[in-house]
């Protein structure tokens, strides 16, 4: 164990490695560490409402309501445009709206 016999030193050193800003000025990694905070969090927050919309679009598809879905996965492109999962959900959601609504019109034309 590494015995310091003046505290100055310490803090001198701790400042040349970096572990503690110098007095009078901010750590320049401090800096970067609140950029790159901010960045994530920007980038975080709209995965977190894609993530969130899709997620309830899944839902709705599994219940059969497939306007709300349909709505979901849009609201999701909007998040992500041209994101390949929330389109191809749209298009599904679409195609299943279309084949129920051809359905009960054929139903009322038959009577069935």
């Amino acid at each position: 164990m590494l015995r310091f016999r003046s505290p100055l030193v310490v803090a001198a050193w701790a400042i040349c490695l970096g572990l503690v800003p110098m007095p009078g000025r901010a750590a320049p990694h401090s800096a970067r560490a609140t950029v790159a905070a901010e960045t994530i969090l920007a980038q975080a927050q709209p995965n977190a409402a894609y993530d969130r919309l899709m997620a309830e679009g899944y839902v709705a598809a599994q219940n059969r309501d497939y306007a709300i879905a349909l709505e979901k996965f849009q609201q999701a492109l909007t998040e992500r445009p041209g994101d390949t999962y929330a389109q191809q959900a749209a298009e599904n959601m679409a195609g299943f709206l279309a084949r129920n609504q051809k359905q009960q019109q054929s139903s009322l034309f038959f009577g069935f």
